[in-house]
């Protein structure tokens, strides 16, 4: 049965693919994705985070080139410390629910 969950999950994998696979792809295409994937974060925080950090991490040459080195280094340590401090590990191993 369809559900939201299925639907976020979905645009996540469509965004991904469109910014894996596509010609030409900028930088900023990455943020596509990152927007159904905030919807799921509540079920995975942590790995939201990491998701949210490689995604900044890959529009640093942009950032770099308006000359915003600094305070791209400040936010994304900021965050990262954030994210390690008030984020629940991520479980390791199988997943929660049965059957499959």
């Amino acid at each position: 049965a369809p559900s939201r969950r299925a639907f976020l999950l979905c645009a996540t994998a469509c965004g991904l693919a469109f910014f894996l696979l596509s010609f030409q792809v900028h930088e900023k295409h990455l943020l596509l994705p990152l927007l159904p994937a905030a919807l799921l974060s509540t079920e995975h925080p942590r790995a939201y985070a990491w998701f949210a950090l490689l995604a900044a991490f890959s529009m640093f040459p942009l950032l770099a080139r308006d000359g915003l080195r600094l305070a791209y280094s400040v936010c994304q340590l900021a965050f990262g410390v954030l994210a390690a401090a008030l984020t629940p590990p991520m479980e390791v191993g199988g997943s929660a629910t049965a059957g499959g």
